[in-house]
C-alpha cells in the first residue's frame, strides 16, 4: 500500500515513454502560441506544463546524448512533407526505438 509503489505502477501503465510520444510532446511544446485572450501568465503556465509533459516522457536513464539524437531524428521527421510521407511518419512514430537510421 506504499503510495510511491502505486504511483510507479500507474506511471508504467499509463505513460508511454516511447520516441513517438516524446515527438508529439515536443511538437506541442514548440507549437505553443499565445491565444487571443490569453494572459502572459497563463501562457507561461501552459508552456511550463508542456515542458513538464516532455520531461515525464523521458526514461530515467536519459542523457544529453539521447536528447541530441532524438531531436535530430525528430527534425528529420518534421522536415518530411506531410502530403508525401504521412503514412511513413505515422508508422515510424509507433516504433519502440526510433532512431535517425530508421528514418
Amino acid at each position: 500500500d506504499d503510495p510511491n509503489i502505486l504511483w510507479t505502477k500507474i506511471e508504467e501503465m499509463c505513460l508511454n515513454k516511447q520516441a513517438g510520444s516524446r515527438y508529439n510532446a515536443y511538437h506541442a511544446l514548440f507549437s505553443a502560441t499565445k491565444q487571443e485572450n490569453e494572459t502572459a501568465l497563463s501562457l507561461m503556465n501552459r508552456v511550463a506544463q508542456l515542458a513538464l509533459d516532455t520531461r515525464n516522457l523521458r526514461p530515467s536513464t536519459w542523457t544529453i546524448k539521447d536528447l541530441d539524437d532524438e531531436l535530430e531524428t525528430m527534425a528529420l521527421l518534421h522536415a518530411l512533407p506531410d502530403d508525401e510521407y504521412t503514412h511513413l511518419k505515422a508508422n515510424l512514430l509507433l516504433a519502440e526505438n526510433l532512431t535517425k537510421v530508421k528514418v
